[in-house]
């Protein structure tokens, strides 16, 4: 290392000036190349997961359990927050029993 630094020392100011942009060009061809490889890693392992499926840590939705009498086309699983039908209906003197599907 030391006789590289020498020689660096023993450049005139047009070699050095012409040695830093030869280090900054074939710097910010590493990048880009570097860079490159990382995009094309990624895009493998995005096809990977699409190949796979879905995600980890994904559920199935619950079955409906509970009808709107009102509306037959809003159901609820009975897990999660309470629909607002569901709450109006109970309020009103309603049982949740009453909601059950079949």
């Amino acid at each position: 290392m030391q006789n590289l630094y020498e020689k660096i020392e023993s450049l005139s100011f047009d070699e050095f000036e012409a040695l830093l942009r030869f280090i900054d060009k074939t710097r910010k061809e590493r990048a880009k190349a570097i860079l490159a490889e990382a995009q094309k890693q990624a895009a493998r392992l995005t096809q990977e997961v699409d190949i796979a499926g879905s995600k980890k840590g994904t559920k199935p939705a619950k079955p409906a359990k509970y009808r709107d009498p009102q509306d037959p086309n809003n159901t609820w699983s009975g897990y999660g927050r309470q629909p607002d039908w569901m709450k109006d209906h109970i309020a009103n003197g309603g049982d949740k029993e009453d909601l059950l599907i079949g």
